[in-house]
Protein backbone atom coordinates (compact mmCIF):
# COMPACT_ATOMS: atom_id res chain seq x y z
CA UNK A 1 0.00 0.00 0.00
CA UNK A 2 1.29 3.18 -1.28
CA UNK A 3 -0.02 5.85 1.23
CA UNK A 4 0.73 9.39 1.41
CA UNK A 5 0.85 10.83 5.39
CA UNK A 6 -1.35 13.16 4.19
CA UNK A 7 -4.09 11.30 3.21
CA UNK A 8 -4.35 9.47 6.40
CA UNK A 9 -4.21 12.67 8.09
CA UNK A 10 -6.76 14.77 6.22
CA UNK A 11 -9.36 11.41 6.56
CA UNK A 12 -8.03 11.63 10.53
CA UNK A 13 -9.20 15.17 10.88
CA UNK A 14 -12.61 14.48 8.97
CA UNK A 15 -13.66 11.40 11.28
CA UNK A 16 -12.90 12.91 14.46
CA UNK A 17 -13.65 16.64 14.19
CA UNK A 18 -12.94 19.54 16.96
CA UNK A 19 -15.49 21.72 18.02
CA UNK A 20 -14.17 24.28 16.40
CA UNK A 21 -11.59 24.20 13.76
CA UNK A 22 -9.62 27.57 12.53
CA UNK A 23 -7.31 27.70 9.25
CA UNK A 24 -4.84 29.74 9.58
CA UNK A 25 -2.03 30.08 6.43
CA UNK A 26 -1.91 26.51 6.04
CA UNK A 27 -2.56 25.56 9.33
CA UNK A 28 -5.25 23.81 11.66
CA UNK A 29 -6.01 25.16 14.86
CA UNK A 30 -8.82 22.84 16.33
CA UNK A 31 -10.80 23.15 19.79
CA UNK A 32 -12.50 20.99 21.69
CA UNK A 33 -12.06 22.60 25.56
CA UNK A 34 -9.45 20.59 26.46
CA UNK A 35 -10.42 17.01 25.33
CA UNK A 36 -7.44 14.99 23.86
CA UNK A 37 -4.79 15.94 22.33
CA UNK A 38 -5.66 15.75 18.71
CA UNK A 39 -8.46 17.97 18.90
CA UNK A 40 -6.79 20.63 20.86
CA UNK A 41 -3.94 21.17 18.46
CA UNK A 42 -1.96 22.91 15.76
CA UNK A 43 -1.69 21.00 13.04
CA UNK A 44 1.02 22.37 10.41
CA UNK A 45 -0.26 20.79 7.51
CA UNK A 46 0.12 22.75 4.24
CA UNK A 47 2.34 25.13 2.86
CA UNK A 48 2.42 28.44 4.53
CA UNK A 49 3.30 32.08 3.46
CA UNK A 50 3.49 34.05 6.78
CA UNK A 51 6.55 34.69 9.16
CA UNK A 52 6.91 31.07 11.09
CA UNK A 53 7.38 32.62 14.70
CA UNK A 54 5.06 35.52 14.20
CA UNK A 55 2.27 32.32 13.38
CA UNK A 56 3.67 30.80 16.39
CA UNK A 57 3.69 33.68 18.93
CA UNK A 58 -0.35 34.10 17.28
CA UNK A 59 -1.17 30.38 18.03
CA UNK A 60 0.00 30.72 21.45
CA UNK A 61 -2.46 33.62 22.02
CA UNK A 62 -5.11 31.77 21.04
CA UNK A 63 -4.78 28.89 22.74
CA UNK A 64 -4.01 30.85 26.38
CA UNK A 65 -6.85 32.79 25.66
CA UNK A 66 -8.91 29.41 25.63
CA UNK A 67 -7.01 28.60 28.57
CA UNK A 68 -5.09 26.02 26.70
CA UNK A 69 -1.77 24.19 27.05
CA UNK A 70 -0.47 25.38 23.02
CA UNK A 71 0.69 21.80 21.47
CA UNK A 72 1.76 21.30 17.92
CA UNK A 73 1.28 17.99 16.32
CA UNK A 74 3.71 17.22 13.92
CA UNK A 75 4.43 14.16 11.25
CA UNK A 76 7.59 14.01 8.88
CA UNK A 77 5.07 15.87 6.35
CA UNK A 78 4.74 18.97 8.47
CA UNK A 79 5.75 22.38 7.07
CA UNK A 80 7.96 24.12 7.79
CA UNK A 81 10.83 20.93 7.95
CA UNK A 82 12.77 22.64 10.73
CA UNK A 83 9.25 23.22 12.96
CA UNK A 84 10.56 20.84 16.03
CA UNK A 85 13.93 22.92 16.35
CA UNK A 86 11.94 26.63 16.26
CA UNK A 87 9.37 24.78 18.87
CA UNK A 88 12.77 23.75 20.97
CA UNK A 89 14.03 26.71 20.75
CA UNK A 90 10.58 28.26 22.29
CA UNK A 91 10.90 26.34 24.99
CA UNK A 92 8.17 23.61 24.12
CA UNK A 93 8.43 19.53 25.42
CA UNK A 94 8.32 16.52 23.40
CA UNK A 95 5.49 14.60 24.68
CA UNK A 96 4.73 10.57 24.02
CA UNK A 97 4.67 9.52 20.10
CA UNK A 98 1.69 8.36 18.40
CA UNK A 99 1.85 5.46 15.75
CA UNK A 100 -0.16 5.62 13.18
CA UNK A 101 -1.17 1.77 11.31
CA UNK A 102 -2.63 0.84 8.43
CA UNK A 103 -4.31 -2.70 7.36
CA UNK A 104 -5.24 -4.20 4.11
CA UNK A 105 -8.60 -5.41 4.24
CA UNK A 106 -9.19 -7.67 1.62
CA UNK A 107 -7.85 -10.37 3.08
CA UNK A 108 -9.39 -10.23 6.61
CA UNK A 109 -11.99 -12.64 7.40
CA UNK A 110 -15.83 -12.66 8.68
CA UNK A 111 -16.32 -12.33 12.44
CA UNK A 112 -17.84 -14.78 14.29
CA UNK A 113 -19.73 -14.28 16.96
CA UNK A 114 -23.20 -13.37 17.27
CA UNK A 115 -22.99 -11.12 20.48
CA UNK A 116 -21.61 -7.93 18.32
CA UNK A 117 -24.30 -5.31 18.27
CA UNK A 118 -23.68 -2.27 15.62
CA UNK A 119 -25.80 0.95 15.75
CA UNK A 120 -25.33 3.15 13.27
CA UNK A 121 -25.13 5.88 15.43
CA UNK A 122 -24.15 6.89 18.79
CA UNK A 123 -26.37 5.35 21.86
CA UNK A 124 -27.06 5.93 25.17
CA UNK A 125 -25.54 2.68 25.83
CA UNK A 126 -22.41 3.18 23.80
CA UNK A 127 -21.24 6.18 25.41
CA UNK A 128 -22.36 4.89 28.79
CA UNK A 129 -20.53 1.23 28.32
CA UNK A 130 -17.61 3.35 26.89
CA UNK A 131 -17.28 5.91 29.99
CA UNK A 132 -17.34 3.69 32.12
CA UNK A 133 -14.62 1.54 30.65
CA UNK A 134 -12.52 4.01 29.61
CA UNK A 135 -12.77 6.12 33.46
CA UNK A 136 -13.49 9.37 31.56
CA UNK A 137 -13.15 12.35 33.25
CA UNK A 138 -16.85 13.66 34.44
CA UNK A 139 -15.53 16.97 33.20
CA UNK A 140 -15.18 16.01 29.61
CA UNK A 141 -18.32 14.10 29.27
CA UNK A 142 -20.34 16.92 27.59
CA UNK A 143 -17.35 17.71 25.26
CA UNK A 144 -17.07 14.15 24.59
CA UNK A 145 -20.86 13.17 23.23
CA UNK A 146 -20.88 16.38 21.65
CA UNK A 147 -17.55 16.04 19.36
CA UNK A 148 -18.89 12.21 19.01
CA UNK A 149 -22.48 13.50 17.73
CA UNK A 150 -20.52 15.91 15.18
CA UNK A 151 -19.38 13.11 13.23
CA UNK A 152 -20.89 13.39 9.77
CA UNK A 153 -19.64 10.46 7.98
CA UNK A 154 -20.52 6.59 8.19
CA UNK A 155 -20.79 5.03 11.35
CA UNK A 156 -20.06 2.04 13.65
CA UNK A 157 -20.78 1.82 17.14
CA UNK A 158 -20.14 -1.55 18.49
CA UNK A 159 -20.31 -3.44 21.52
CA UNK A 160 -19.25 -6.91 22.21
CA UNK A 161 -21.98 -8.64 24.43
CA UNK A 162 -21.12 -12.08 26.30
CA UNK A 163 -22.92 -13.65 29.05
CA UNK A 164 -25.80 -10.84 29.32
CA UNK A 165 -23.10 -7.86 30.16
CA UNK A 166 -20.66 -5.68 27.49
CA UNK A 167 -17.56 -6.86 27.32
CA UNK A 168 -15.72 -4.34 24.83
CA UNK A 169 -16.91 -1.38 23.00
CA UNK A 170 -15.32 0.51 19.75
CA UNK A 171 -16.02 2.97 16.59
CA UNK A 172 -15.13 2.99 12.97
CA UNK A 173 -16.04 5.53 11.18
CA UNK A 174 -15.96 5.28 6.94
CA UNK A 175 -14.35 7.77 4.99
CA UNK A 176 -13.91 7.30 0.80
CA UNK A 177 -12.92 3.87 0.85
CA UNK A 178 -11.08 4.12 4.12
CA UNK A 179 -12.13 3.01 8.11
CA UNK A 180 -10.62 4.62 10.85
CA UNK A 181 -10.72 2.70 14.22
CA UNK A 182 -11.37 4.69 17.61
CA UNK A 183 -12.23 4.13 21.15
CA UNK A 184 -11.64 0.67 21.47
CA UNK A 185 -11.56 -0.47 24.99
CA UNK A 186 -12.25 -3.29 26.55
CA UNK A 187 -13.80 -4.15 30.50
CA UNK A 188 -11.10 -3.98 33.36
CA UNK A 189 -11.97 -7.37 34.12
CA UNK A 190 -12.56 -9.14 30.81
CA UNK A 191 -9.00 -8.59 29.69
CA UNK A 192 -6.46 -10.75 27.71
CA UNK A 193 -9.30 -12.78 26.67
CA UNK A 194 -9.06 -11.91 22.75
CA UNK A 195 -12.50 -10.00 23.30
CA UNK A 196 -10.46 -6.78 21.90
CA UNK A 197 -9.26 -8.58 18.78
CA UNK A 198 -12.38 -9.78 18.51
CA UNK A 199 -14.65 -6.53 18.67
CA UNK A 200 -12.00 -4.81 15.85
CA UNK A 201 -12.51 -7.69 13.54
CA UNK A 202 -16.02 -6.56 14.06
CA UNK A 203 -15.21 -3.07 12.98
CA UNK A 204 -12.99 -4.24 10.40
CA UNK A 205 -15.67 -6.20 8.57
CA UNK A 206 -18.52 -3.72 8.97
CA UNK A 207 -15.80 -1.36 7.24
CA UNK A 208 -15.64 -3.66 3.98
CA UNK A 209 -19.08 -4.14 4.16
CA UNK A 210 -19.09 0.04 3.24
CA UNK A 211 -16.55 -0.63 0.73
CA UNK A 212 -13.24 0.21 2.66
CA UNK A 213 -10.24 -1.48 1.14
CA UNK A 214 -7.43 0.18 3.87
CA UNK A 215 -8.55 0.75 8.04
CA UNK A 216 -6.37 2.86 9.87
CA UNK A 217 -5.74 3.58 13.35
CA UNK A 218 -3.51 5.49 16.31
CA UNK A 219 -2.09 3.67 18.72
CA UNK A 220 0.56 4.60 21.27
CA UNK A 221 3.70 2.44 21.44
CA UNK A 222 3.84 2.21 24.98
CA UNK A 223 0.69 0.45 24.89
CA UNK A 224 2.15 -2.99 24.73
CA UNK A 225 -1.15 -5.13 24.75
CA UNK A 226 -2.87 -3.27 21.87
CA UNK A 227 0.66 -3.26 19.60
CA UNK A 228 0.60 -6.67 19.85
CA UNK A 229 -2.87 -7.16 18.94
CA UNK A 230 -2.78 -4.81 15.86
CA UNK A 231 0.20 -6.73 14.86
CA UNK A 232 -1.66 -10.05 15.10
CA UNK A 233 -4.26 -8.27 12.99
CA UNK A 234 -2.07 -7.12 10.44
CA UNK A 235 -1.52 -3.52 11.23
CA UNK A 236 2.22 -1.88 10.09
CA UNK A 237 2.99 1.57 11.10
CA UNK A 238 3.24 3.63 8.21
CA UNK A 239 3.96 6.68 10.56
CA UNK A 240 3.95 8.18 13.87
CA UNK A 241 3.15 11.78 14.96
CA UNK A 242 4.93 13.85 17.98
CA UNK A 243 3.25 16.56 20.05
CA UNK A 244 5.32 19.92 21.22
CA UNK A 245 3.68 21.60 24.22
CA UNK A 246 4.06 24.56 26.12
CA UNK A 247 1.62 25.28 29.07
CA UNK A 248 -0.89 27.78 29.77
CA UNK A 249 0.82 31.05 31.34
CA UNK A 250 -0.49 30.38 35.13
CA UNK A 251 -2.98 33.09 36.79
Amino acid sequence: MDISIRTIEERLFRSWPALTTRYYDGWLLRFANGYTRRSNSVNPVYESSLDVEHKIIHCETLYTQEGLATNFRLTDASVPENLDAILIQRGYTLQTPTSVQVLDLTQIEPPRDPELRIAPYLTDHWFATFTRMDESNPRHLFTMRYMLELISLPTCFLTLEKNGQTAAAGLAVYDAGHIGLFKIVTDACLRRRGLGTVLTNGLLHWGKSQGARIAHLQVVPENLPAMKMYGKLGFREIYRYRYWEKPAPKG
